[in-house]
């Protein structure tokens, strides 16, 4: 037999009501920011990276006639070898008419590049004659085991030092070459540190602007610990006024308040995580602004004053970087106040 107060305990029994999902509506912002930082932080790199290899200045060629000169006289200490002396002088005459006359010349043998130059108005006759006994006398050497005195060696690396001399360009065609060796170093000038220098200046700008991740963390962390002081006051209010107790389950209450504050704190860690994020993005700009491209001016000074004091009581990595900060700006302060 039921009684009057089985069946109204009964009637109280409710189910237990599902979870009730707490959407953050400003979750797209927070990755959107990410996004954008993200985003804005690669193109920086880009373009630094790019406009560090456009600087690269490229050497003027040095002319054939000059790397002959060069080698020749690197041949004299090989003059007590007269095999591998002589294999250089003559190597060396070639490939100097080779690079002088795009002439194939040490691809073929003697008698064969006698021939073909023999056909040439490249060389004047006595010219001709010169270099075939050049060879001829290199060939003797080279291949029929033939070894000469010093006098001889000498008068062999002598003749090779006239061929150049003679086939070299004339002086205005060598000043041509040297002016237009100078036009590519002026118009290619090695990167000079402008304290105002315009992409230092968007590092700069970038990584100050994006420090309002910082920002959106200190936000977020404050709202998160509001929302779980007004929880609190809430459940303990509910708990004063609360007559009657779910006997199969009798916790509900309290793993709805545990579920609740879990929720805050899964949605304070993600936009924390985000703000950490953007802010450190824009300290890493911040510092190639400062190191790399030795960015000046005096706002940036102030800025990075104002804000390595903030830091400080940011315990314990905030307060490393304001010092780090702090000590840097004052160090080389003169370079961002003292600017003319």
């Amino acid at each position: 037999m039921i009684t009057n107060s089985t069946a109204q305990t009964a009637s109280d029994i409710r189910d237990i009501k599902p979870p009730i999902e707490i959407s953050d509506g400003l979750a797209w912002l927070w990755w959107g920011l990410t996004a954008l930082a993200v985003a804005g932080a690669a193109l920086l790199l880009w373009r630094w990276w790019k406009n560090r290899k456009s600087n690269i200045v490229l050497s003027p060629p040095i002319p054939a006639h000059v790397r002959a000169k060069q080698k020749l006289g690197e041949a004299l200490a090989l003059i007590s070898q007269p095999k591998p002396f002589v294999i250089a002088v003559s190597d060396t005459a070639r490939i100097y008419l080779e690079e002088r006359f795009d002439f194939r010349a040490p691809e073929r043998t003697t008698e064969e590049f006698l021939r073909e130059l023999g056909g040439t108005k490249l060389l004047l006759p006595d010219q001709k004659e010169s270099l075939g006994d050049f060879l001829a006398s290199c060939d003797l050497v080279k291949f029929a085991k033939y070894e000469p005195g010093e006098n001889e060696l000498r008068g062999l690396h002598g003749s090779a030092v006239r061929l150049v001399e003679e086939t070299e360009p004339n002086e205005p065609q060598t000043m041509e070459v040297k002016k237009e060796a100078e036009i590519t170093i002026i118009s290619e000038p090695p990167p000079i540190e402008d304290p105002t220098n315009s992409g230092g200046k968007a590092f700069a700008l970038l990584g100050t602007a994006l420090q309002v991740g910082n920002i959106v963390f200190f936000f977020a962390y404050a709202v998160g610990i509001v929302k779980m002081v007004k929880l609190a006051q809430d459940f303990s209010e509910q708990a004063a006024h609360q007559t009657k107790i779910d006997l199969n389950n009798p916790f509900a209450s309290v793993q709805e308040y545990v579920r609740q504050i879990e929720n805050i704190g899964n949605g304070v860690l993600v936009a924390s995580a985000i703000g950490v994020v953007i802010g450190f993005s824009g300290l890493i700009l911040i510092f190639i602004a400062l190191t790399k491209k030795k960015y000046r001016a005096e706002w940036f000074f102030w800025f990075l004053v104002i804000y390595s004091l903030i830091l400080l009581g940011v315990i314990p990595l905030g307060t490393v970087v304001g010092i780090v900060f702090l000590v840097y700006c004052l160090t080389k302060r003169h370079e961002f106040l003292n600017r003319k």
